[in-house]
């Protein structure tokens, strides 16, 4: 059994190691959202800038392969 954020479990649904019982009906719209923070003086190490890109350009990806608008 598994509550988790659509994106967070998407890869997993789509190779059938998580199953939804009531399908897409089941989910719940939620506003909330997960916010990456740093220090301006982390951000300028470049592991820590690179990461960061990293997890950027993988919501983008999640979120245009479900359908979901881009962030403004």
């Amino acid at each position: 059994v598994a509550l988790a954020r659509l994106p967070l479990v998407a890869e997993q649904l789509e190779r059938g190691d998580l199953l939804e019982p009531f399908g897409p009906a089941g989910r719940v719209a939620t506003h909330l959202a997960y916010w990456m923070i740093t220090t301006t003086g982390s951000r300028a190490r470049k592991e820590v800038d690179e990461f960061c890109q990293w997890v950027e350009q993988r919501s983008a990806q999640t979120r245009e392969a479900l359908g979901e608008a881009a962030e403004p």
